[in-house]
């Protein structure tokens, strides 16, 4: 049985490309063009949001979420986006 000093130090680390800049990923044009409207900066602002509260944003539509889904795929992992 590990001691509780050992659950501390198994944080769990986000993949580094959610706070990369969007210069340096490859992004659709959908999403791109809604995270430079909208003010977003990095995917993590998005992945935060949640998929379901993303749909309610106005001008975030299905081609943006397939492009976001996109990215996650190819740099990390689909089920960062939760369902909130």
């Amino acid at each position: 049985m590990k001691s509780e000093n050992s659950f501390k130090n198994t944080t769990l680390k986000q993949p580094s490309f959610l706070v990369e800049s969007l210069d340096k990923l490859e992004i659709g044009q959908h999403l791109r063009k809604f995270m430079d409207q909208e003010g977003y900066t990095c995917i993590k602002q998005l992945v935060d949001i949640g998929g379901p509260a993303l749909l309610k944003l106005e001008g975030f539509s299905y081609l943006c979420l397939y492009d976001l889904l996109k990215v996650l795929d190819t740099y990390g992992d689909i089920s960062l986006l939760s369902e909130k």
